[in-house]
């Protein structure tokens, strides 16, 4: 089963910094109408452990924070959520206005929503929202009341909101998690996963040394090869050496598969000679029992002599993907054979089982999707898809029951694809974050890596 995902935050607006110090932002927080004062409001760096709160008279410091550029979030009880985009230093102090929180039809529906909506849709949520790994065995939502639930039956869309921020304690990871949920969204038919909110990080001060060094090699776990990994390395242009591989992706019917351009082509002479290059070079490339497999398909489809060509879908027992062979008679020599590969991902196939395939070409490298923008600002910028396969470490047991719940899959490198929603473009940057993160939608592995697997963006590996 695959599950599409795609977290977001609101419209952020551009602020400027002020310079009291490199690490030092100062300011207030008021009321939009009249500039009444706003204290106990929450303001910190979204997805990252820094944060403070703005004291009686609605007056706020934040201390110790990393390098500009990053999105301030602002929230208060009773007043709209903000984000602001901190880019530039200014000399001013910073005067932060709320408004107050208008209660929508939508929110009072749901508000009077299912009376035992936890009973019925809590789990889904849970797997939707958490995840369901190991990691998220590990994880608690601290104060379940304040979600409430709803669901269409005609457009098989369960909804859910908080009336407060949700707290989540990752026992898995050591952190405290406050999730400010704007909104939640789970498609059955589609089977798409669609969330946006802001999070706050706060580590769980550990028992003893022996829960601090599991947490951090969990830790370590959760980032290798996660999305957050792999802008970090795309944005650095070293996703080769951290276990990246990168490929341009289509998705098309199988039937057209032939029509594409091929990412290999062998020309051999068909005699022993020519029989055995060929399975020398494809056990390496695939495994000694998948190039007997091929070579035995060869032999029988030359023996036969029906004129037709050979189409074979194998899959290759070193990257865990398939491939799809075309041989052919040389036309203009009958002693040489032509034999044409192209690479697919049958694994991330369409829910709907109508014969859609992911495509694969050649790898490409960093430079071809990146542009700078200025000294701080990388655009990355792709056409259909990108596939993503990471290959140091395996897929989880838990991740593959989904993809087969009849039969046993055997784990392979964990493979992920990336698109662009409503966009051409986005901005990463070298902390592992990107921009607008609406645009952005996760499939395959990254789409099973949920909250369980979230990491704040300035954690540093190995702490």
């Amino acid at each position: 089963m695959k599950i599409k995902i795609l977290c977001i935050a609101t419209t952020i607006s551009l602020l400027l910094l002020p310079a009291i110090g490199k690490s030092q932002l100062k300011g207030k927080v008021v009321e939009k109408s009249g500039g009444k004062i706003i204290p106990g409001a929450s303001l910190f760096i979204n997805a990252s452990s820094y944060g403070t709160i703005s004291d009686n008279n609605g007056s706020f410091i934040l201390k110790d924070f990393p390098d500009l550029p990053f999105d301030l979030t602002i929230t208060a009880m009773g007043y709209t959520t903000e984000s602001i985009h901190i880019k530039e230093k200014s000399k001013e102090d910073i005067i932060i206005t709320l408004e107050p929180k208008i209660t929508t039809l939508q929110e009072i529906t749901i508000t009077n929503s299912e009376k035992y909506g936890w009973k019925k849709y809590g789990q889904k949520f849970l797997e939707a929202f958490i995840g369901y790994s190991p990691f998220a065995g590990n994880c608690e939502i601290l104060n379940k009341e304040v979600i409430e639930f709803r669901y269409n039956k005609s457009s098989t869309i369960l909804y859910a909101v908080a009336k407060s921020p949700i707290v989540i304690k990752n026992n898995a990871l050591g952190y405290t998690i406050t999730y400010w949920l704007e909104d939640f969204e789970f498609n059955h038919y589609a089977n798409t996963v669609f969330y946006k909110g802001y999070s706050q990080f706060e580590e769980i001060i550990p028992k003893n040394k022996k829960q601090k060094n599991k947490w951090v090699n969990n830790r370590l776990t959760a980032f290798e090869g996660s999305c957050m990994h792999f802008i970090k390395c795309l944005h650095n242009k070293n996703l080769v050496p951290q276990g990246f591989e990168l490929r341009a992706m289509k998705k098309i019917q199988l039937k057209e598969i032939y029509d594409q351009a091929p990412q290999k082509k062998d020309t051999i002479v068909y005699n022993n000679y020519g029989i055995e290059e060929l399975r020398k070079k494809y056990s390496i490339s695939g495994g000694a029992g998948f190039a007997k497999k091929i070579i035995k398909q060869i032999k029988d489809w030359k023996l036969a002599a029906t004129g037709r060509n050979l189409k074979l879908i194998l899959t290759n027992a070193i990257t865990g993907m398939e491939e799809s062979y075309t041989v052919i008679e040389d036309p203009l020599d009958k002693e040489r054979i032509i034999i044409t590969q192209h690479m697919i991902d049958a694994t991330l196939q369409e829910k709907s089982n109508n014969g859609t395939v992911a495509v694969l070409g050649a790898q490409i490298k960093e430079d071809a999707l990146l542009k700078q923008s200025d000294s701080a600002t990388t655009v990355l910028t792709f056409k259909d898809y990108l596939h993503i396969t990471y290959t140091k470490e395996l897929e989880e047991e838990n991740y593959l029951t989904r993809q087969g719940p009849f039969k046993k899959i055997q784990p392979g490198f964990q493979k992920s694809i990336l698109s662009l929603k409503d966009t051409e473009n986005i901005l990463i940057f070298a902390n592992g974050n990107f921009e607008d993160p609406y645009h952005l939608v996760l499939e395959g592995y990254w789409s099973y890596e949920k909250l369980d697997k979230l990491l704040p963006l300035d954690y540093i590996p190995g702490k």
